[in-house]
């Protein structure tokens, strides 16, 4: 049977990301100590500390997937010629 409309919506997606809520809470437990740390150390609002520090992760978590995927990368290891 083909489904269409929102017959086709409500069939579950299999994803190869899955959430998983004790990594996500760790996550944000690390990111909250490390701002606080910030915050304690300089001048800054605790949520500028936050913001600077969501920046950074996100940022970084780009650039690594950037570097991955160019020739010669992680994600593939056969060099450029």
């Amino acid at each position: 049977m083909n489904r269409t409309g929102w017959g086709a919506m409500k069939m579950k997606i299999k994803s190869k990301w899955s959430f998983n809520p004790k990594i996500f809470v760790i996550s944000v437990s690390i990111t909250v100590l490390i701002s606080f740390g910030v915050y304690k150390y300089t001048n800054f609002n605790f949520w500028v500390c936050l913001g600077i520090v969501i920046l950074a992760i996100l940022a970084n978590g780009w650039l690594a997937t950037i570097e991955d995927d160019t020739p010669g990368g992680f994600n593939d290891p056969k060099p450029k010629n």
